[in-house]
């Protein structure tokens, strides 16, 4: 059965997707509550997860499982599942790592404008210009507003082009 859960959680970590009827199958003749469920499958996301990410070997996998109580069979068949699925797993979670969304790049796609703030209802003189990007995320097209004093601006285009001469470095 351990093993039938791991199967339906590396489905849902490559896919985004479980089969909860076979889930409940496969838990229903056992005395856990759908609490317990729950918690089982969240361990063994964090276990097949975690083991993933730190690239541990199964037989280590196996050993600290059972070190941690859990009963030898069980600690074999998240072993299996997970030498069966490590290189699937990768792959999947390698995906999923830092997905921010991108910045439109075309001239079109940034709007820029500075303006200067001569005061405001909160302060009588603020005399300081503000600087103004739109910019447009790419999968949702949804811009994004950035409002920055000229000070902050150049702190800004500042550490913009120390991570350019980062980049260039790693090419």
């Amino acid at each position: 059965r351990v093993k039938l859960l791991c199967n339906q959680i590396v489905y849902k970590l490559v896919d985004n997707a479980m089969d909860f009827g076979k889930i409940r199958r496969l838990t229903e003749d056992t005395e856990f509550t759908a609490s317990d469920v729950k918690a089982i499958l969240s361990a063994l996301d964090f276990i097949l997860s975690n083991a993933v990410r730190n690239s541990v070997n199964a037989a280590t996998l196996s050993n600290e499982l059972q070190q941690l109580g859990l009963p030898k069979e069980s600690a074999n068949a998240i072993k299996r599942a997970y030498s069966k699925n490590a290189d699937v797993l990768s792959k999947a979670l390698h995906t999923k790592i830092l997905s921010l969304p991108s910045i439109e790049t075309g001239a079109e796609e940034i709007e820029w404008s500075v303006d200067y703030i001569l005061s405001s209802s909160i302060m009588q003189n603020v005399n300081e210009s503000l600087v103004r990007l739109q910019l447009n995320m790419k999968p949702s097209k949804k811009p994004t507003n950035v409002n920055m004093t000229s000070s902050q601006f150049d702190s800004f285009l500042h550490e913009l082009k120390i991570v350019q001469a980062m980049m260039q470095d790693i090419e």
